[in-house]
């Protein structure tokens, strides 16, 4: 229940309790008047006796009663004097005292009333702060749901912009696929020993053989030795990699990452890079004119870093009787 709902019971119960006590004063003041009234009625009563005795005493002689009572009905008459006044002045103690305490009950009650008028007073307050921060929370409520519904009707139009994109996009997606399919095709024909021209796409990108993931480990011998490939591929394609004086061209086009270098890594060499494109399917480019020798490497399929079994590569060698003069360049995890 709302904090101010629960002010309003409390005013209303502190409303009804000021009402009791109201009809509480009410009737202890009619209940002292009452009693006044009484004690005024005993006085008056009382006087009227003691009035009555007094005038009967003047009309009688002392002697007539003395003779008359012989002597006892005087003393019986001073006897219910004095009886009569004792009844009466208890009487009138007891009505004081009623009086005394009926008083101090309204006193008391005037007191309570004053007390729980000051606490409604305060909890109107109170009330009144809880409407305000309630109409404070309904204003930030509407500008909160305002700004939300705003939110939601620009995303509706963002999904809608990219729905209509999305289309597009798979469309040319879909056309891309053709004609990946088309060169794939032509570049599986290739016969094996065949000779190709730098750049022609000999292959696509994979994750075949000891493979965390789709990329290409590109690797280059010279007269039979092993080198870097940072040493023998163009400037520009990777930071820190690449020589001015290039002896091949770089195997990969589009938006690549290069993952791992040539040298020592997890306790072995690694005898060349590793890049891996964002387009997991993009095609793979031979670095220099060749021959190009196609191949399977199995893998310990117990491995569970081994993938299909083994890695498609291909291999161009400069040299077609003999691969290990000139450049001899690698490219493994084929698809």
């Amino acid at each position: 229940m709302p904090k101010f709902k629960k002010k309003e019971l409390t005013i209303k119960e502190l409303e009804l309790q000021i009402q009791l006590l109201e009809e509480n004063i009410t009737q202890t003041k009619e209940t002292i008047i009452k009693t006044e009234t009484e004690v005024n009625s005993l006085q008056l009563e009382t006087d009227g006796r003691l009035v009555d005795m007094y005038i009967s005493q003047k009309m009688n002689s002392r002697l007539d009663i003395f003779v008359a009572a012989e002597g006892t009905d005087l003393i019986k008459l001073d006897l219910y004097q004095t009886a009569i006044q004792q009844q009466t002045n208890n009487m009138l103690a007891e009505l004081d005292i009623k009086k005394q305490k009926l008083e101090a009950e309204k006193e008391k009650l005037e007191e309570d009333k004053i007390q729980i008028e000051r606490d409604e007073v305060q909890i109107a307050e109170q009330k009144r702060a809880l409407e305000k921060n309630k109409e404070d929370i309904d204003l930030q409520r509407a500008v909160y749901y305002r700004k939300r519904n705003e939110s939601l009707a620009k995303i509706d139009q963002t999904q809608d912009a990219l729905s209509v994109i999305t289309q597009e996009e798979q469309v040319a997606i879909a056309e891309s696929r053709r004609l990946e399919q088309l060169v794939f095709d032509r570049v599986n024909s290739i016969p094996n020993g065949a000779y190709v021209t730098k750049g022609t796409i000999i292959g696509q990108q994979g994750c075949t053989g000891y493979c965390t993931g789709p990329h290409l480990h590109f690797a280059v011998k010279n007269n039979g030795v092993y080198t870097n490939p940072c040493n023998v591929i163009p400037s520009g394609h990777i930071p820190g990699c690449g020589s001015s004086t290039p002896l091949t061209g770089f195997p990969m086009q589009g938006s690549y990452v290069f993952t791992s270098g040539y040298g020592w890594r997890w306790g072995s060499f690694h005898y060349g890079i590793d890049i891996a494109n964002y387009n997991t399917n993009a095609p793979i480019y031979a670095a220099h004119d060749g021959y190009m020798l196609s191949g399977f490497e199995p893998c310990n399929t117990s491995n569970p870093l081994c993938k299909n079994g083994g890695a498609n590569y291909r291999i161009i060698c400069q040299n077609k009787t003999n691969c290990n003069n000139g450049l001899k360049t690698m490219y493994w995890h084929l698809k």
